[in-house]
Order: structure tokens, then sequence, then C-alpha cells
């Protein structure tokens, strides 16, 4: 596609039943150059990485998870709704249905390294940062509209993210380089806690028990050697139980971190955007700046264009809370700059 501007738009579009986001990426791997004209081998952080040489603490560990986390997987579909908030009021509970065409939001690019500073400075992880600061908009979102449900609640608000959790293909043959390996796991976006350090302290409580869990390789079994035997009727049923009790999914997913070029052209920017029944915040890293996107539909979230502006408003907040530099970027949008 060539905009007004005389640049072009590569869209890509691929189905999520046969690949997902690391797959993906994987694929432009064959199409993507550095700018200096070499390969590039893999997109996916050495830390994303499983080590297959786990000690045998921690397989004992594990294995002493394991039955909770078959528990918890087998009685997903059937666990509480998320509460009502002017976010999820319309997303959750037995009667979500599809509202047709979605409107897509495209936020201003974040500096992966203002991100990265304060993950450091609180001593988290970047994607616990990113869902601090989207918890945080949400609750200055659903105040903004005065909703009861946020105060009658408080903290004991429950507003679910199902969050994508990929596994790593590493293989290195061409003919396995679209995969399908991820599972959505519930998060609690404790969007109901005010102070916002009090928020990113639970919310990485809450990412750390998910990393050091075996709930989601118990997920992928089930998904990958029990559902596919399951009659069609009972799996839409049990996915439908599932997503009808949470309000969103997310997803992030890495992308080259340097400047890359396409057919000897330079890539300014990318992003991505998941078209489905519920909201989807999708995040992608590239060239030193985070591409962050949101679908969903008007009808079922009013004034859901306003939630960028409680983004960067959360972004500014968190930053100053930890005493880190602000990008100037940042500050005039907050501040009513263009």
């Amino acid at each position: 596609i060539n905009d007004r501007d005389n640049d072009n738009v590569l869209l890509c579009r691929f189905d999520h039943s046969i690949t997902d986001g690391l797959s993906i990426g994987k694929v432009f791997t064959r199409i993507m150059k550095r700018m200096d004209g070499s390969e590039i081998s893999t997109l996916v952080p050495k830390s994303m990485v499983s080590n297959k040489t786990k000690s045998d603490e921690k397989r004992l560990e594990m294995l002493l998870k394991l039955p909770k986390a078959i528990l918890d997987v087998s009685t997903s579909p059937l666990g509480k709704y998320d509460d009502g908030t002017h976010f999820s009021k319309n997303l959750v509970g037995k009667d979500v249905v599809d509202r047709g065409l979605l409107d897509l939001l495209i936020f201003d690019p974040v500096p992966i390294d203002f991100i990265k500073e304060m993950k450091n400075k609180a001593g988290v992880s970047l994607n616990d940062i990113l869902l601090t600061v989207w918890s945080h908009a949400i609750l200055d979102f659903c105040e903004h509209h005065e909703c009861p449900v946020i105060k009658n609640m408080g903290e004991r608000l429950q507003c679910r993210a199902l969050m994508t959790y990929g596994f790593p293909n590493i293989s290195l043959d061409k003919a396995e380089a679209v995969k399908n390996g991820w599972v959505p796991l519930s998060l609690n976006l404790n969007v109901g806690i005010r102070d916002i350090l009090k928020k990113l302290k639970c919310i990485n409580t809450q990412t750390t028990k998910l990393k050091n869990s075996p709930l989601a390789r118990v997920q992928l079994y089930l998904q990958n050697a029990i559902l596919p035997y399951v009659p069609v009727a009972l799996n839409r049923k049990t996915v439908y139980g599932v997503y009808s009790r949470h309000s969103m999914n997310c997803t992030n997913v890495p992308g080259p971190q340097e400047r890359v070029c396409i057919a000897h052209q330079p890539v300014k920017s990318c992003m991505f955007f998941v078209p489905f029944i519920h909201p989807v915040l999708s995040m992608l890293s590239y060239n030193g700046q985070i591409h962050i996107t949101f679908t969903a539909n008007k009808s079922a979230i009013q004034n859901v264009e306003l939630l960028p502006k409680f983004y960067m408003k959360a972004l500014l907040t968190l930053g100053n809370k930890l005493d880190v530099d602000i990008p100037p970027a940042i500050a005039k949008l907050v501040n009513g700059g263009e």
C-alpha cells in the first residue's frame, strides 16, 4: 500500500489457527535484513528460550505443583466472571456476543529504554511495567466515567487478562518455521489498586508465580493432546467459558531491536493487531521502541478511543513514582501537546 506521504505499507495477514506471533517473526527473518545487509537468525531473546538442563531440585518443585496446575486448568471454564466495570461490562458474562466490526487504536511509540529504566529501578520484568501501566490506564478510564463498580469494589475488583504465553520454536528446520505453541494464562490486573507501586508489586508477584509454575505446560498438553479428541460443541463451550470470564487478551511479541530493511527499503515502524471477539492489547518491540495497538468495539467499550491517552498518563505516573527521567515526547503528550 502506498500512502499519501509516499511511504509503502506492507500489510500481512496470518490466521492464528495455524501460527503464532513468534512463528511469524521467524518467517519474517527470511525476508528481513540488517541495514548492513547481513541476515537475522532469530528474533527470540535468549531469556525466552527455556533452559532444558533444569536441576533436580527445580524438577521436584514443578512436580509438586503439578496437581494444582491440572486442577486450575480443568476448572478455568467454570470460575468467577470478572466484575462488570465501565471497561468490561459488555465483555464478560453468559451472553457475550460478537459485535461485528472492530476499531483499531494505535498508540504513540514508547521508548524501550524508558521502560527498561523503570524495570531496573523496580527490580521487575519489562512485562510487569507494561501491564501495570495498562492496569492503571483502565482504572483512570473507569474513574473518568464515574464507574460505580470501581468505587464499590476497590482493591477487591476482579479484572483479568488472558496473557499469551509462548513456547519459542528453536528448530532451524525451515519446514518447521510455522508453529502454534502458545497458551492463554489468566492474570489479575489489580485494576482496583490506586497505589501504582503497590499495583506493580502485586502484578510482579503473579507473573513470577506463573513463570515458576507448570501451569503453561499442562495447558499446552491439554490443548494439543486432549482437546482435539473432544467433540467440537464441547470444545467451543470450553473456550467460550474461559474467554467470557475474562475482560481482555494481552500479547507481547519481540521484534528486531535494531532498524532493518525489507527489499532494500528501511522499515520505519512495525506493529501488529489481533481482531478478536474480545479486546486485545498487542505490543511489539522494534528499533528501540514499543509499538502498541488495541482492538475493541466502540459499542462494547464506550469512549474506548480515550484509552491511549490514559496509558500515556499512567506511564508518566509510574515514571515519576520510580524517579526516572521522563522522555520529552511522553511528557508533551500527557500535558496536552500533539
